[in-house]
């Protein structure tokens, strides 16, 4: 069953014989089907496994003694959930199969045929299937719906719904600005609202916004309940209310513009779900710390916080309460830490602390705060909840660190202690020997001596085609030599750098070299780079600021990069990937998603890259299951325009698999090997 919680198909088998039921579960399996079976030979049984959990599917056997057919399907229909029912008919004909649909049944089908029983039960849960997705979306638009009411009553803008000029719906805000109770204002029309000189200048407002279908404005003199004048900015939008068509107003009192631009200057550095400063405030405060301490010698600390298991709880519970139990975790934080220290919210689950010139030792409060934690209680969803933390510590003397690599390397450390089960906190000391053991130091030793001696290299794999496009595209990679003239790369080796907090240099170093190579080898501007990027070059603020300086220097096309994020990475960073793809768009530099499986459907449905490459596994299932299991993938890049590339094309018969699939482009020892030059002929490999 295509369930990406449950992948077993929980069935109910309807039998007197405990044999028979063995062996039809056992025939089922044999055939590739994630049976999960339970007996049933009596009402008591059904309605108790009923209680249980959901039931995917029931399969009736002919030899069911003493429970009719007609009573078990009326007590299947206390399950919520699409539950479909099949018979087995030890003498089949087609009059038995028409009775026993119109019985309620889904199907009838001979008991000896095995074969079409499992098509039967493949076709019906793909309806399950659907339903089950259907449920869980309609489950996240009540959400969404739910927040974006909770958003509307609280904003400070006032906003109104309009609908065959009547009012169907007023912000808080709203009511207040014009003088009105809410109940008032539904009674009232829009005309209602506005001075007599202007009541044509509004009606042609609205004339033009029907006409263009796009957002539309302009000052309208209104007036008050008491009769009092104001101007005001109007503005106006399509929008759907309560499932009807309507239009958005929005109306900015003149008066209120220049109080309106202080308001908006500090809520651009606020999280708006915790009150905490958002990340680029944080560190712009971060910057100031670690120059302070340079100058002073005062140690600042900072303390990267997770949310134990947050991904549980948002599972679990969903958006809305996880927003306020984050609002509730970052009230705590506050009460726990002195007031002249620096918060804020880093990511979806994380907080960081600041303490700026502190002579207070590290562990002081980051043990406070582990300790603390575990002895208050949280509500969620209406349940009290106990949760730990996992807390990355950094001081900023000891470190020589930027503010963006300082905020990284808490970030690893904290991820350090989340690896070891979470629920403590770790000081990050910057020496060689604390960070790395004897097997990584003498990885990093033999990369240290290539850097040294010039032998780093980047080499390129090209990208075959297999649509015709006349795309020349190679994904640049970085290696080194040994002693013995080997290219390799260390085992575990970019684990080693993020460590050190160096990850970020290394990508700029191999960036730098394949857009030299890129703009030596096409004076065409028919190449295009695919360079990979680590967690500490992603999080650098100065990332889009430095990659745009050296594509000019580099004197190549924008259109002509594209950057790479691995599937994993992009996960643990969603919000800052999503950031990084909206500002790459506006600059025409392409994004890609590495290594994507047929789990990753949903990374690709919400970040909506230019491109993906396809994993190993994508390949391995594709052998191994057929395209059923692979569809779900290909149909979410189609529907977005995403370009897919196959990877690890090591034979003619890989090439055979997915070429049905509608794949972009292809690359693999098949192919080509790794060169160290952008020298491969594209026209010898026509496929």
């Amino acid at each position: 069953m295509t369930n990406k919680k449950n992948t077993s198909i929980n069935t109910l088998i309807f039998s007197s014989s405990a044999n028979e039921c063995e062996e039809l579960a056992s025939q089922l399996k044999n055939l590739g089907l994630a049976i999960r079976h339970e007996q049933i030979a009596n009402s008591e049984k059904l309605n108790e496994q009923l209680k249980q959990k959901i039931w995917h599917l029931a399969l009736f056997s002919s030899s069911m003694d003493n429970f009719p057919v007609k009573q078990a399907l009326s007590l299947l229909k206390s399950q919520r959930t699409l539950l479909p029912a099949i018979y087995l008919a030890n003498e089949y004909t087609e009059g038995k199969r028409l009775d026993m649909m119109r019985l309620g049944l889904n199907d009838c089908v001979d008991r000896e045929n095995i074969d079409l029983l499992s098509w039967l039960i493949k076709r019906e849960q793909k309806a399950v299937a659907s339903e089950l997705e259907a449920f869980e979306a309609n489950k996240q638009i009540l959400e969404t719906s739910k927040r974006n009411e909770l958003l509307l009553d609280s904003s400070k803008d006032a906003i109104a719904y309009i609908g065959e000029g009547m009012h169907i719906y007023t912000n808080p805000t709203y009511s207040e600005r014009f003088g009105y109770d809410n109940d008032d204002l539904s009674a009232l029309t829009i005309m209602d609202l506005i001075a007599s000189s202007d009541t044509q200048k509004l009606k042609d407002l609205f004339k033009e916004q029907a006409e263009s279908a796009e957002e539309v404005e302009s000052l309208i003199q209104c007036k008050k309940e008491d009769g009092t004048e104001f101007e005001a900015m109007f503005i106006v939008s399509s929008a759907v209310y309560d499932e009807e068509p309507c239009l958005q107003l929005l109306v900015r009192e003149v008066a209120d513009q220049t109080e309106l631009m202080e308001k908006l200057k500090e809520a651009s550095s606020i999280d708006q779900v915790t009150g905490l400063l958002n990340r680029p405030a944080f560190v712009k405060k971060l910057t100031g710390a670690v120059e302070s301490a340079d100058e002073t010698g005062l140690d600042s600390i900072l303390y990267f916080i997770e949310i134990d298991g947050y991904q549980n709880y948002l599972s679990e519970f969903g958006i809305s309460a996880c927003d306020e139990l984050l609002d509730s975790v970052a009230k705590w934080l506050t009460s726990q830490t002195p007031d002249d220290s620096s918060k804020g919210r880093i990511s979806d689950s994380s907080f960081a602390i600041l303490l700026s010139e502190s002579d207070s030792l590290p562990s002081e409060l980051a043990r406070l705060l582990c300790q603390e934690v575990k002895n208050t209680s949280f509500e969620i969803a209406g349940q009290t909840i106990k949760i730990t933390f996992s807390i990355g510590t950094v001081t900023t003397t000891e470190n020589q660190l930027q503010a963006g690599k300082f905020l990284a390397q808490a970030n690893a450390i904290c991820n350090k202690v989340k690896n070891d089960g979470g629920d403590g906190f770790k000081i990050f000391n910057p020496t060689l020997d604390t960070l790395l053991n004897e097997k990584e130091k003498a990885i990093y030793d033999e990369f240290l001596e290539a850097k040294e001696a010039g032998n780093i290299k980047v080499l390129y794999q090209p990208m075959m085609p297999l649509k015709g496009s006349s795309n020349r595209q190679y994904l640049s990679f970085f290696r080194y030599l040994n002693e013995k003239g080997e290219l390799i790369l260390g085992d575990g080796i970019f684990s080693i750098f993020e460590k050190l907090g160096v990850d970020a240099e290394i990508d700029r170093l191999s960036i730098k070299t394949a857009l030299k190579e890129l703009a030596d080898k096409d004076k065409n501007k028919r190449l295009k780079l695919f360079t990979k990027l680590s967690p500490g070059t992603l999080v650098t603020e100065d990332l889009l600021e430095w990659l745009l300086d050296a594509i000019e220097k580099a004197v190549i096309e924008t259109n002509q990069v594209v950057l790479c994020v691995e599937a994993d990475i992009a996960q643990s960073y969603l919000n800052r990937v999503k950031i990084l793809s909206e500002a790459l768009a506006g600059c025409d530099i392409g994004l890609c998603l590495n290594n994507i499986g047929v789990k990753d459907k949903e990374l690709v449905a919400e970040v909506k890259p230019n491109y993906i490459t396809l994993s190993g596994d994508f390949i391995d299932t594709l052998k191994s299951d057929g395209s059923e299991k692979v569809v779900s993938l290909t149909n979410i890049t189609n529907q977005n325009k995403i370009m897919t590339v196959a990877t690890k094309l090591e034979d003619a018969s890989t090439l055979a698999l997915i070429w049905p699939l509608g794949i972009d482009f292809a690359m693999g020892n098949y192919v080509s090997k790794p060169l160290e030059s952008m020298n491969y002929d594209f026209t010898e490999n026509d496929f």
